[in-house]
């Protein structure tokens, strides 16, 4: 089992030990592998628990083994687990090189991309390293002070990376994990009872943002996007975070295809969309490899790729794009979260007697009674928090007169660069939206906020851009 085990995680090195067992078993005892060497008679049907992407590296990666004229069938060149490795890819890399074997040595220096999650499941958590205050607080199952917590990320971080010089987001997660597991009532995430996202969210984006600062080079650093009002031109992207992402930047092309027949479907799905026809999720799906070049190698601007991919900058294309980035579909997310936990956190800033939420609470009100249905709260939630966090709403949301359009707003030369949606009409009570990214709208007429909500968000992480400085707080928040 070892072996296939090891043969997944050279082709696909991020992915958790527990879902390669589960693999690795089903190879066995399900379709029959016996060894490596039967892993080049794999078809995709095979693999039913896996993503397309996934699937067709691994059946294309076999394949390739077992056709090399230097690959022998009866002692199969796979490295052990001890010996898994990860592409190492820069953030401005034009493409991923594939997964190779590395020396131990060498794997003492992981890249951020890096799937060596083991590691961190045995790390010795410092606890003596830390103060006794934090300690005794720890052992009265009491919350610490926000100047311990920092304390003790400090504290984490340096013992981490004596270890580990860039720990990878997974690796950090494992971490963060078994400390709110062995102190729930003092780390783990809760509003009003219910437990916040994952329980450890905001631990852990306490401990990569310590990490993350640790490795900054400020004198290499180039900002992803420029924040300056007055550019005249957007600039292209200079930097990308693979963070949270399972499929960054694809290295293996759809089975069947070269990038000629992609570029082929490339036309079609543009002469579809002149022609007003349905959204193709198929083929949107089967070219996603050249939709991330022309993103990350190529960085086109917005207007270019807005010009080569129209249907990205649908609703159903950029969500399909984030799900294959990220492993969800961001809209649903989005509306599961707000049926489960929506009214709670309505209720928590009800409750609060901060001042600045009252007349922002006072509208809601005022627009449900209105419209006579709910749906002002959820545009209203978004501002809540803005201003729960001390941050302006306009960083995110624009009012505009309802009669406005994307010319309109395309005119406005000191438009803002970063993402934006535009209501147009009273935030609360708008029935249609837009969505700009670098001054230029990409999406003239979202019905629903939650759907331009989704868009929104999903824009940056596929187009890798940074959070906008106005309202950091806000979008973490989303993200868990």
């Amino acid at each position: 089992m070892d072996a296939i085990k090891s043969a997944i995680w050279q082709i696909l090195p991020n992915m958790d030990e527990l879902d390669a067992d589960a693999v690795a078993m089903h190879l066995l005892e399900e379709i029959g592998v016996d060894g490596p060497e039967d892993l080049k008679f794999i078809e995709p049907s095979d693999l039913p628990m896996l993503k397309p992407i996934q699937v067709r590296k691994l059946i294309q990666s076999w394949k390739a083994t077992a056709e090399s004229p230097n690959h022998n069938d009866e002692s199969p060149d796979i490295p052990s687990t001890s010996q898994r490795s990860v592409p190492s890819r820069s953030g401005s890399s034009s493409s991923s090189p594939s997964p190779t074997p590395t020396s131990d040595a060498a794997a003492l220096q992981p890249s951020p991309g890096s799937g060596q999650a083991n590691w961190s499941r045995t790390y010795d958590i410092p606890w003596n390293q830390f103060s006794k205050l934090l300690m005794k607080c720890l052992a009265e199952e009491k919350r610490p002070k926000a100047s311990m917590r920092r304390e003790m990320i400090r504290v984490l971080a340096t013992d981490i990376q004596k270890s580990v010089a860039k720990p990878s987001k997974r690796q950090l997660t494992n971490i963060s994990e078994r400390i709110v597991a062995k102190y729930p009532k003092s780390f783990k995430d809760v509003i009003n009872g219910e437990v916040v996202g994952t329980g450890h969210d905001s631990l852990l984006k306490n401990l990569h943002q310590r990490v993350h600062n640790q490795n900054r080079k400020e004198a290499e650093e180039t900002p992803t996007r420029s924040t300056e009002e007055d550019e005249p031109t957007p600039k292209k992207r200079k930097s990308f975070d693979e963070y949270g992402c399972i499929d960054f930047m694809p290295d293996v092309l759809p089975i069947g295809h070269t990038e000629q027949t992609l570029q082929g479907k490339q036309q079609e799905l543009k002469a579809a969309f002149q022609r007003g026809d349905v959204f193709d999720r198929e083929a949107m799906t089967l070219t996603y490899s050249i939709q991330r070049k022309a993103i990350v190698t190529e960085q086109l601007t917005t207007p270019d790729l807005l010009k080569e991919w129209p249907y990205l900058f649908q609703e159903e294309g950029l969500c399909l794009h984030f799900e294959n980035l990220v492993g969800f579909n961001p809209r649903r997310s989005l509306r599961e979260t707000w049926e489960k936990k929506g009214k709670s956190i309505l209720d928590f800033f009800e409750a609060s007697c901060k001042p600045s939420l009252q007349p922002t609470l006072c509208s809601i009100e005022k627009c449900r009674a209105e419209l006579g249905n709910d749906t002002p709260q959820i545009p209203g939630l978004l501002c809540l928090l803005m201003k729960y966090f001390g941050e302006l709403v306009p960083s995110l949301i624009k009012e505009m007169e309802h009669t406005v359009t994307k010319e309109d707003v395309n005119k406005q030369k000191s438009f803002q660069r970063t993402p934006v949606l535009i209501a147009c009409g009273d935030v609360l009570t708008a029935s249609r939206w837009m969505l700009a990214i670098d001054g230029c709208v990409v999406a003239d007429n979202i019905k629903e906020f939650l759907a331009a909500l989704a868009m929104l968000f999903a824009s940056y992480f596929c187009f890798g851009i940074e959070y906008s400085a106005g309202a950091t707080a806000t979008l973490d928040c989303i993200q868990r």
